[in-house]
């Protein structure tokens, strides 16, 4: 539900997790990007929306599930009288879709990615992916996290906050993170110090950041590669894996999500296995992926790398839907898809 009083005053409900529950568990639906702006004028009001439809063919050439219905609703000698204005605008299909948002920024409207100038960016953050000779043991407690395997292991910590997405809230949560690698697989571990985390999508490729989730943001090849692959694993286990183009010159990012059979493959462990409502007190909680190599060169034209290989990614920590939202980044970034921004990873 969204409203505009005659004084240009917005109230915006389109987030509430209960009201979209029926949308495909958000297939559909692109949780926090639909944001609103409203003008006004002396005249009119304008309100511009952005709609996003999720997800890999046929959903992308099917049709949505809505439309959009305008109603104009008046209050004349104490009687309520509501006008229907929607015509055949009203159809996503028919709608059109501006070049820029409402600060002149060029954007996706289907991912309403932003391609903001990087300025003033720090010098390319590293980390070195140290080499085992064993199938590594995945993360998901606090003994793993301490354990042989991964003890010594160096750690990067998210320390930039992104800003740019929404309203942040006063509470920002402790993200740590590990790699490691062998012939076959990534590993990446995840210890998130938490508070106000919800788990509230339980199937992959859904909205999954909109609960308390974990990010790797992957280029094969670095700076050279052609693509990036972004895996999102929610607080319960929960996975969303697109495969990203780089665009050239400038242009827009264009998205392939993985099948759901080819995301089997990928092996996922957390601490938490479910998560009713929000837990609103401290919580530490792990997490880990185990990422075959052979799947990212089925989507990517990069070989699996070898010693002194440097490919390129970003990590983040955010929750959308929670009381506290929050997002932040270990590279810093002015937002989620800015490949151009991320840091190094040398694989030892």
């Amino acid at each position: 539900t969204i409203l505009v009083n005659s004084s240009g005053v917005f109230l915006d409900k389109s987030n509430d997790p209960d009201t979209l529950r029926t949308l495909a568990e958000g297939r559909f639906w692109d949780h926090f990007r639909n944001s609103a702006v409203v003008k006004h004028y002396k005249d009119r009001w304008e309100v511009e929306l952005t709609l996003v439809r999720r997800g890999s063919p046929p959903y992308r050439k099917s049709t949505p599930p809505w439309k959009i219905n305008m109603s104009r609703v008046s209050f004349l000698s104490g009687k309520r009288s509501v006008q229907n204005i929607s015509g055949k605008e009203s159809v996503y299909s028919d709608l059109f879709f501006a070049k820029t948002d409402c600060k002149g920024r060029d954007y996706n409207p289907r991912y309403n990615t932003v391609n903001i100038p990087i300025e003033n960016m720090p010098s390319v953050d590293k980390y070195k992916v140290n080499r085992i000779g064993k199938t590594g043991k995945m993360v998901s407690s606090e003994a793993d996290w301490n354990g042989e395997v991964w003890k010594n292991v160096p750690q990067l910590a998210l320390n930039n906050n992104l800003f740019t997405l929404g309203k942040s809230s006063s509470f920002v949560p402790e993200a740590k993170c590990k790699m490691l690698y062998d012939d076959d697989f990534l590993y990446v571990a995840y210890k998130v110090s938490d508070q106000y985390v919800r788990g509230f999508f339980r199937k992959d490729q859904t909205a999954v950041c909109c609960d308390s989730c974990i990010e790797i943001f992957l280029r094969p090849g670095g700076k050279k590669g052609k693509y990036y692959f972004n895996f999102e694993l929610n607080c319960v286990g929960s996975l969303l894996l697109a495969r990203a183009k780089v665009p050239e010159n400038g242009g827009r990012i264009s998205f392939y999500m993985i099948p759901e059979a080819d995301l089997k493959r990928i092996k996922r462990r957390t601490s938490l296995k479910t998560v009713e409502g929000e837990i609103s007190t401290p919580v530490t909680w792990y997490a880990s992926l185990q990422i075959p190599w052979d799947l990212l060169e089925k989507y990517s034209s990069v070989k699996r790398p070898r010693k002194g290989d440097v490919w390129t990614c970003n990590i983040y920590k955010c929750a959308d839907w929670s009381s506290h939202p929050h997002w932040i980044t270990w590279k810093k970034t002015p937002t989620f898809h800015a490949p151009g921004s991320f840091g190094e990873v040398i694989f030892e």
